[in-house]
């Protein structure tokens, strides 16, 4: 969990770094594990969130720590611009792009599920703390939400594409163990 460590320091540097209007959450495996209150399995990378509005203070923050960005167009609509990662080998971030929707509602998409629409009291934030890195996380409720689509994306993955599912599948046992870890 070393590779885990190093990336929580990261992210610390990053989110002290960050203007201080810029709204940033962690969602993902790290967030399964700051509502946990400990490490519960390795990652890869940090999974965020930002505002749309936020874009180009958290593109320009990274870059003032050494990452250089990539915007990702989604494959059902080109002209929606959903994700950004850094550009690093480890891919060390992972930004999806959330967009204010009516009603007390925000918008997000995925590689696999395109303009979701989610209450805004399910961001959070909720401060967590892992290893002496707090940051602000999404709510556990909304982790949990985000888990239980990606374990069925998974499962259904698994069965109308075997071979595609494969390449996925350690991610899926991510996703599964997450939910256990959730539900303690």
């Amino acid at each position: 969990m070393n590779k885990d460590i190093e990336l929580l320091k990261v992210l610390n540097i990053f989110l002290n770094a960050l203007p201080g209007n810029t709204q940033v959450f962690v969602f993902g495996g790290f967030s399964v594990d700051g509502h946990h209150g400990k490490l519960t399995r390795n990652h890869s990378d940090v999974d965020l969130i930002c505002w749309r509005k936020d874009v180009d203070d958290v593109c320009s923050t990274l870059e003032d720590i050494g990452y250089l960005t990539e915007v990702f167009p989604h494959p059902q609509d080109s002209k929606l611009i959903y994700k950004i990662n850094s550009t690093d080998d480890d891919k060390t971030f992972g930004i999806q792009i959330i967009d204010e929707a009516p009603d007390s509602q925000f918008q997000i998409s995925f590689w696999h599920f395109l303009k979701q629409l989610y209450q805004v009291d399910l961001l959070g934030p909720v401060n967590v703390s892992l290893d002496g890195t707090k940051f602000p996380s999404v709510s556990v409720e909304f982790t949990r939400l985000l888990k239980e689509q990606e374990c069925a994306f998974y499962e259904k993955l698994r069965t109308q594409d075997p071979t595609r599912y494969a390449k996925r599948e350690a991610k899926h046992m991510n996703c599964l163990d997450d939910l256990k870890v959730l539900s303690e």
